[in-house]
Formats: C-alpha cells, structure tokens, sequence
C-alpha cells in the first residue's frame, strides 16, 4: 500500500521538524516544572505534593520522551511514547475538570498557573486538552510514519 509523501522524502522532512517542535515542548515543560513546581497553586503542585518519586518521574519521563523526539532516533517509537504520555496528561487535567474545586494545570509550570477565577481556570484546562489532542495528532503522525531506509534494512538483516 503506498503512503503519501514517501517517494519525495517530504515525509521524512516533516516527520523531523514534527519531532524537534514536539521535542521542544515537552523538554520545555519540564524544566519549566522542575523550576517552579508550584505546589499547592496547580494541579501539577497538588498530584506531586509529598510524593517526590511522582514529581520526579513525570519531569523524567516527560524530558526523556523530549530528548528522544529531538534525536530523530527511531521517531516512530518515539511519536508512540509521545502520545501515550499526552494521553496520560490529557486524562489527568480532565480529572481536575470535573473536580469539586479544579485547579489550573501548571503543565508549563506554575508561573503558567496564575488564575483565581474558576471560569478561567476551567477555560484553561479545556484548552489544555485541546493542545494536547493537538499535540497528540503530531505524535500520531511520528507513529505513524513509514519506516526510514536504514530502519527497513536493520529490520530486514
């Protein structure tokens, strides 16, 4: 079955310019978390809030999948773990959507998360999920991607 873009190479451009804008931002969020966590004020502070292990493994693994994204190594797999952990993400800020007293997100770390007003907290939180969905329809394409020529020979020999 033929792809589109896989004979010009077109494909292989925008899969790598998709992974280094993915790689970007999740590397971004995570040192902006890292800085400034702000426990209490978000909905990042309060998950991670006594629980040092969590704080620390969401940094990791969000600044990991970050690096890989901007490796280029592997982009499929890559784009794979991307959109599991946006998936992850997404269902925790609609957790907090529907809670009694949402919080805003502090995905880009607390400075991000300076509303008091619940209306625009939860406008906040709902253009949250849309920016995730977004970016997971970017880490689908990375999935989704045809296999490179160096990945079809390593796999064949």
């Amino acid at each position: 079955m033929s792809r589109p873009f896989q004979k010009s190479g077109t494909h292989q451009r925008w899969s790598r310019v998709v992974g280094v804008v993915l790689g970007l931002l999740l590397l971004a969020a995570a040192i902006l978390k890292w800085r400034n966590p702000g426990y209490g004020e978000s909905f990042y502070g309060t998950l991670t809030k006594g629980t040092p292990a969590l704080a620390w493994g969401i940094l990791m693994a969000e600044a990991l999948v970050g690096l890989w994204l901007l490796s280029g190594f592997r982009l499929s797999v890559a784009g794979g773990s991307a959109v599991f952990l946006l998936a992850l993400f997404t269902g925790a800020i609609m957790f907090d959507i529907f809670s009694p007293h949402p919080k805003p997100c502090g995905c880009f770390g607390a400075a991000w998360a300076a509303a008091n007003n619940p209306v625009l907290i939860e406008r906040g939180l709902a253009l949250g999920v849309m920016r995730n969905i977004v970016l997971m329809a970017l880490a689908a394409f990375l999935f989704l991607a045809p296999p490179t020529k160096a990945q079809k020979l390593s796999a064949a020999g």
